[in-house]
């Protein structure tokens, strides 16, 4: 079962754009923090948790989308 909610979420995740796509991934798929993605990236923290907050907010729009 969790390798199949697991498998959805990644499908899910990819499906965003980018900016969002490669931070939910990261984010929410590999579990990885928002600062070590910030510094991996070279990017802003606080730009991070932004497309963090944005990227779930989408996810939540298609997962509400297929509940219905």
């Amino acid at each position: 079962m969790e390798k199949e909610v697991k498998q959805q979420l990644y499908d899910q995740c990819t499906l965003l754009k980018a900016p969002y796509r490669e931070v939910a991934l990261e984010y929410f798929y590999y579990e990885i923090s928002a600062s070590d993605i910030a510094e991996k990236s070279g990017k802003n923290l606080k730009t991070i948790q932004t497309q963090i907050y944005r990227a779930r907010a989408m996810l939540q729009k298609k997962y509400r989308k297929e509940a219905d």
